[in-house]
């Protein structure tokens, strides 16, 4: 390891190589940023051909300060372990942020596996992205794998795949996830997978929730399958101004947006997905007895790209000139700032933006 040099002006360790990202598991109560992009294709062979080793051993060792990734990119991560808690930060209670993982190879063979970070339990992740491949047992997501702190304006491209809590972007969630993404497509494995969303696999416990965000790949499951979540259940899970379009498939307590919804004082509100693309009639699967839902319903295409269809639901969504990256339906407004995925490329550098008040653009 190499310890890379402090800036005084920054206040932050300056990361320049990966010699010297691997160096902050030796300081994990610090503040660093990355200098440039940086190749992480040797870690394949690392560890005996277990790759890169995730940051923060447990709990009481989690990385709790700061790393901004300035804009640039970590490219080829490769992570293979036979262990719980897997991702660039195995577990972290800090701020990430400005930072993107490409072409990530992120395998664990049990649970709480994602390409960020494995589990987080509190912290904060702005401006954060993932494309490649994530497999798990359980609670997998493209970015982060057990959430219980707030991710804002993030998301994942990434193919995921796992038995049961496992999402697009987060496999289980039980805090806030706001303005965030996911594109990859979701896979349940094993024998009769279940939880399985293509945003957050399980939203639930204490005040979960998913406001302002979708989903677009497709999503494949056993039981509790959803467009956009598997399972919203908690004392006052909610999910809000969301929406989902890919084909859903499952056998029991499948639904377009939301695979099942459970009693609870909070519940499902002005979210919608498409029934044509996602092959769902019902936009939420099964709703039991003291679920709460109002104005969530599955449409057609030509709806769903119908601006009049959000306002009425009282979405923060204007129309612009600037292009539509998501072929017609709403998108967030901090795609058109900088970030978001561009089908043309299979990478991008996101710029560091200032929030914009309006949540969604047509």
């Amino acid at each position: 390891m190499e310890e890379p040099e402090w800036s005084e002006n920054e206040g932050a360790y300056l990361i320049s190589n990966l010699e010297e990202l691997n160096w902050m598991r030796n300081d994990l109560d610090n503040d660093y940023v990355l200098v440039n992009d940086i190749d992480a294709s040797e870690t394949e062979t690392w560890n005996g051909g277990k790759g890169w080793e995730g940051i923060g051993e447990s709990y009481e060792v989690a990385f709790i300060g700061t790393f901004d990734g300035q804009g640039y990119e970590i490219s080829s991560l490769y992570i293979n372990e036979n262990s719980w808690y897997v991702g660039f930060f195995d577990r972290a209670r800090g701020e990430i942020k400005n930072v993107g993982l490409v072409n990530v190879t992120v395998k664990g063979n049990s649970s709480r596996v994602g390409a960020l970070i494995g589990r987080a339990m509190s912290g904060v992740v702005t401006n954060c992205y993932a494309t490649g491949k994530v497999a798990g047992e359980g609670k997998a997501g493209g970015l982060i794998g057990d959430w219980g702190g707030v991710v804002t304006d993030s998301y994942a491209d990434v193919e995921v795949s796992g038995e049961y809590n496992i999402g697009g972007l987060i496999g289980s969630n039980s805090n806030k996830v706001v303005s965030c993404y996911a594109t990859g497509d979701v896979t349940g494995e094993g024998n009769e997978p279940f939880k399985i969303g293509g945003l957050v696999g399980s939203n639930a416990y204490n005040y979960a929730e998913v406001s302002d965000s979708y989903a677009t790949g497709d999503v494949d499951g056993y039981e509790k399958v959803g467009g956009l979540v598997g399972i919203n259940s908690g004392i006052a899970a909610v999910i809000d101004n969301s929406y989902a379009t890919g084909l859903v498939t499952g056998e029991e307590e499948v639904g377009g947006l939301v695979g099942y919804n459970a009693p609870n004082p909070e519940g499902v509100f002005d979210s919608f997905c498409d029934m044509e693309t996602t092959g769902q009639e019902n936009a939420i699967g099964t709703e039991d007895e003291g679920g709460t839902s109002t104005n969530v319903e599955a449409l057609p295409t030509e709806e769903m790209k119908d601006i009049s269809t959000f306002e009425d639901a009282g979405w923060d969504i204007e129309i612009t000139s600037e292009g539509n990256p998501t072929s017609g339906y709403p998108f967030l407004s901090w795609q058109v700032n900088g970030g978001g995925h561009d089908n043309r490329r299979t990478s991008f550098r996101l710029r560091v933006r200032p929030l914009d008040r309006r949540r969604f653009r047509f």
